[in-house]
């Protein structure tokens, strides 16, 4: 529904604007704690500002200092298990 996925048959739209890809002003609500398993650390922690439009170096500096404070610093580059 978020326009992750193509579309197999019908039409999906919001306010008369069809949805054919994900966007910033829609939010993806995971049933458990979900991370994307071919995104490194840093790049699960940067996905959501890459979503608003954050520029790339200021994504990664922001990650940066997200992953100092909940302790992962050295598991930067490390991918889901």
């Amino acid at each position: 529904l978020a326009g992750h996925l193509p579309i197999s048959s019908g039409t999906l739209t919001v306010d008369n604007e069809s949805i054919l890809e994900p966007h910033p002003d829609r939010g993806l609500v995971f049933q458990q704690h979900t991370l994307f398993p071919w995104k490194s650390v840093l790049e699960n922690i940067a996905f959501g500002l890459k979503m608003k439009g954050i520029a790339k170096q200021k994504r990664i500096e922001q990650a940066k200092k997200m992953v100092d404070l909940v302790g992962l610093k050295g598991f930067e580059h490390k991918f889901p298990a």
